[in-house]
């Protein structure tokens, strides 16, 4: 049983560390499991939160560009967000 467990987490490094960071990741990628264990662990809070705010407004306005690095898209939000808290 314990070298099961072992096994499984030699595996889950394995995978984290082929994938290669989460912001070079596409946005077509994010359903993956390995890719969202991925994103879970390397992305911070407020990433998720920018990353999740992106894809709501995009949704809506049926504008999401699922070949865009989940990298830029977060700047993008950062730089949104920065701009709208100036106008208020």
């Amino acid at each position: 049983m314990k070298l099961m467990h072992v096994s499984f987490i030699c595996l889950s490094a394995l995978l984290a560390s082929c994938g290669g960071s989460a912001k070079n990741l596409k946005l077509s990628e994010m359903n993956q499991p390995q890719n969202q264990t991925i994103i879970l662990e390397q992305l911070t809070t407020e990433e998720r939160n920018l990353l999740s705010q992106y894809i709501a407004a995009n949704t809506i306005s049926g504008g999401v560009d699922y070949s865009a690095k989940i990298g830029d898209v977060i700047e993008l939000q950062k730089k949104m967000k920065s701009n709208l808290n100036k106008i208020q």
